[in-house]
């Protein structure tokens, strides 16, 4: 849950930081109704100039969800390369 939340790496609590969003914390003992927190590791960015397009990929910000779009998968191999040639990845795991 939210409220659990450890932001790496100042290992700080969320709820500990300032948030642009407050209302994370109602419902926050509510494991029905509070916020769930899903952690990104960023292997690979770019600039904001330099970002990458593709018409009809595949995006949706509300969900966690497992890319399968064929389109989506051959785009992002193109542009950032395959992630299990990257070490610190986890694909296949």
């Amino acid at each position: 849950m939210a409220k659990d939340f450890v932001v790496a790496p100042m290992g700080k609590p969320l709820f500990d930081l300032p948030l642009a969003f407050p209302n994370i914390k109602k419902h926050a003992d509510d494991p029905g109704k509070g916020e769930w927190i899903v952690p990104v590791r960023w292997i690979a960015t770019v600039a904001v100039a330099d970002a990458k397009w593709l018409d009809g990929g595949f995006a949706n910000p509300n969900v966690v969800c497992k890319l399968r779009q064929p389109a989506t998968l051959a785009f992002l191999a193109k542009e950032f390369g395959e992630a299990r040639d990257r070490p610190e990845s986890s694909a296949g795991r």
